[in-house]
Order: structure tokens, then sequence, then C-alpha cells
């Protein structure tokens, strides 16, 4: 499955992946195109990039209002182009 991120989106997915599950990282073919990044990955890629974002998003994407946080949005829109 193919999905577009910023080079943003990409950079924080792709440190955050590295520092909790590295075993993925190997598992995202990424082409940079313009100001975007285009990646190849399985559905099981997919699903565990999306778990790592939700995850992550629980802990660190709220402030003590329960609003989200600029981490937390980045996290929100991964979720989102990782649900499909």
């Amino acid at each position: 499955m193919k999905r577009i991120l910023s080079k943003n989106q990409y950079e924080y997915m792709s440190n955050g992946i590295k520092m909790s599950m590295p075993y993925l990282i190997n598992k995202i073919d990424s082409q940079v195109v313009n100001d975007k990044v285009i990646i190849n990955v399985s559905e099981d890629v997919a699903c565990g990039i999306r778990d790592w974002a939700m995850d992550r998003q629980v802990r660190v994407g709220f402030d003590e209002n329960y609003s989200l946080t600029d981490e937390g949005q980045i996290l929100n829109d991964l979720i989102d182009v990782f649900y499909e």
C-alpha cells in the first residue's frame, strides 16, 4: 500500500520507529518527491505503524486539558494516513 506523508511526518515516524520498533524500519520503502515522501508498506507494517502512533499519542499527544499537542497532531495525522 502506498501512502504520502509530509517530510515532517516521515521524519517523526521514522525516528520514533527506529527507537521503539527498529525491525519495521527496514520494511518501509520510501521515495522523496518534491516536498512529500511516498512510502510503500505492507498491510501488516501499516498496522504496526498505526499501533505505534496510537500508543505514543496516548502517552505524549495531549496536554493537561486533553487537547492535542503539536506532537499529538502529527501522531493523529499518521494514524489517519495508516488507517485506510
